[in-house]
């Protein structure tokens, strides 16, 4: 899933707005996050914010993948913004 959204090089001068992308894997049958899927629900949640730019900040393991009744988790982290 890419959404129209477009990755970017850097962080946006001005700022933008902070964006998280869970790759959740909570029932066994489920496949193990990967981070693509982290990616993709990243740039979903930009897509659903207004924006059409991120800028991927970080993706690793989410170490509270516990608490969102997870199995195991990846979190991408984005900054979002306009283009």
């Amino acid at each position: 899933g890419n959404y129209g959204i477009k990755v970017a090089e850097n962080a946006p001068a001005n700022g933008g707005e902070k964006v998280t992308g869970i790759s959740c894997k909570n029932k066994l049958w489920e496949a193990k996050p990967t981070n693509e899927k982290a990616v993709a629900v990243l740039k979903r949640e930009v897509r659903d914010a207004g924006y059409n730019t991120v800028y991927i900040v970080s993706v690793e393991k989410d170490s509270t993948a516990i608490l969102k009744n997870c199995w195991s988790a990846i979190k991408a982290l984005g900054i979002a913004f306009n283009s």
